[in-house]
């Protein structure tokens, strides 16, 4: 046999070879272009959906966009320049440095950064972005996404929990991320706009309560969601104390009024499902509890933390601070403000990059 006749064999063994691979491929190529397009075909009104909200949040917050590093809201500049601060602080949680209290600000006393609405689960979640582009950029990206986010996480639980239809889940979402109060909130207040956890609260309790229910199914109580159920609702509160306690407070005070007025109107469902739901209640108030005891101690009873009412008759009253140079309160974070000259405007412009002296309102 010639060398040309060995090279064509041997051609014609790789193409018959390579032939069982390309059919491969393509077998799966055209698989995924399948399930692609069925995904398209059913959740197509949800991708259009979210879509929508994603927009709309951009244009909400259009004009920090342009140049987030040289601009400012028009209403409640101050307020962004201290959630800044807290932003750039939130960036040591993710190399270790657990610290509560900070001497970055107010110094010599320090601030409790607990004590105020540091959004420390944001910022450590964002801290690449403010590491790579800046703390401005990180703040205008929660602006937004807060919005989205909450719209989105509103409109799946209408759609999917309640079984709502899409159009009347996407009306309501649209009320619960952008209505006039989350929007007006948004000026500066992240840690009240950041709500995207409260529709996954409020579905876990519902999850645990219809798993708690001994009729729901022939086996009886389903004994294993009622536990992951109040192991997910603790792992949720938690994260929610470090984005924002008021809205955790709100949702509960909520969440206990229409308990009670949903067991009035339902008092055999209520009796069926009541021992092993607040089972689970437990389990969860446990496990949340025993991971922020010393969290809430810290920012009730540790350094820096504001007097109480109870603590206020047995201590003596803060004094205020006498000049921005010598603050001598308790509550001192409460009591500066942000541009002052001991405020944190000029830190966080040094730490976040170049910032013009007098940047334009957004």
């Amino acid at each position: 046999m010639t060398s040309t006749a060995r090279a064509a064999q041997s051609a014609n063994g790789q193409a018959h070879a390579s032939t069982p691979a390309n059919s491969r491929t393509a077998e799966a190529i055209g698989s995924l272009r399948t399930r692609l397009a069925a995904l398209a075909r059913s959740h197509g009104r949800d991708v259009a959906v979210c879509l929508a909200f994603v927009a709309l949040a951009g244009w909400v917050t259009h004009g920090l966009w342009p140049n987030p590093n040289g601009r400012v809201l028009a209403l409640n500049p101050e307020d962004q320049t201290l959630y800044e601060w807290f932003l750039a602080a939130d960036t040591k949680f993710a190399f270790g440095d657990w610290g509560l209290l900070t001497d970055r600000l107010n110094a010599p006393d320090g601030v409790n950064l607990l004590n105020n609405t540091t959004v420390i689960a944001l910022g450590t979640v964002f801290t690449p972005v403010t590491l790579a582009f800046g703390v401005p950029v990180t703040f205008a990206l929660i602006a937004g996404t807060s919005l989205a986010g909450t719209a989105i996480a509103w409109y799946f639980f209408f759609s999917r929990v309640l079984g709502g239809s899409w159009l009347a889940a996407a009306l309501g979402a649209w009320l619960c991320g952008f209505g006039p109060g989350i929007v007006s909130q948004n000026n500066s207040h992240l840690h009240m706009t950041a709500q995207w956890l409260v529709p996954v609260m409020v579905w876990l309790v519902i999850r645990l309560a219809r798993a708690a229910d001994p009729a729901a199914r022939p086996e009886g109580v389903d004994r294993r969601r009622v536990v992951t159920s109040a192991l997910w609702l603790a792992a949720v509160v938690i994260v929610q104390v470090f984005i924002g306690e008021e809205v955790l407070f709100l949702t509960a005070v909520t969440m206990v009024v229409l308990a009670i007025g949903y067991a009035l109107a339902r008092r055999d469902y209520a009796r069926r499902v009541l021992p092993k739901f607040v089972a689970g209640m437990m389990i969860a108030v446990c496990v949340s509890g025993a991971a922020l005891i010393y969290p809430l101690w810290f920012q009730f009873r540790g350094p820096g933390a504001c007097p109480t009412a109870s603590s206020a008759r047995t201590s003596s009253p803060p004094t205020w601070p006498a000049s921005p140079r010598s603050p001598r309160s308790r509550c001192s974070a409460r009591r500066s403000r942000p541009g002052s000259p001991r405020g944190p405007r000029s830190t966080t412009r040094s730490s976040a990059g170049p910032w013009s002296s007098s940047p334009p309102a957004a």
